[in-house]
């Protein structure tokens, strides 16, 4: 787990799952901090990611960016991102750009892991 003064950024494994979990503001102070531990998973070939937004306090444009960004890298290696429990303006963020309709968003992790879809 790393963190930064607003952002604590942990990641942790389920099943073939990468869970990437944030914690506090998710805004452009934190994105040299997000922008390491996201490169780590490109660079790692990891192919299932899911994003654990369950307790950002804050988001901006930059964090939309960042996500945006991962999410189409990710998916041009034949990988897949999800979003778990989005807060209602994050949630409000994804569909006025129509994230939403691009990425499974969750709104809760047990919902993502009674899903079926992982192991």
């Amino acid at each position: 787990m790393e963190k930064t003064i607003d952002l604590t950024v942990s990641i942790d494994d389920w099943g073939i799952w990468r869970i990437v979990r944030f914690s506090g503001n998710f805004i452009v102070n934190s994105i040299p901090l997000v922008r390491k531990r996201l490169d780590e998973l490109e660079n790692g070939n990891q192919g299932k990611v899911a994003l654990d937004l369950s307790l950002v306090t804050g988001f901006d444009a930059a964090a939309m960016s960042i996500i945006l960004n991962f999410h189409h890298k990710i998916v041009r290696a034949n990988g897949n991102v999800i979003v778990i429990a989005p807060g209602e303006k994050i949630r409000e963020a994804f569909a006025n750009i129509g994230f939403d309709r691009a990425v499974s968003i969750f709104d809760t992790a047990d919902l993502f892991m009674r899903s079926g879809s992982v192991p």
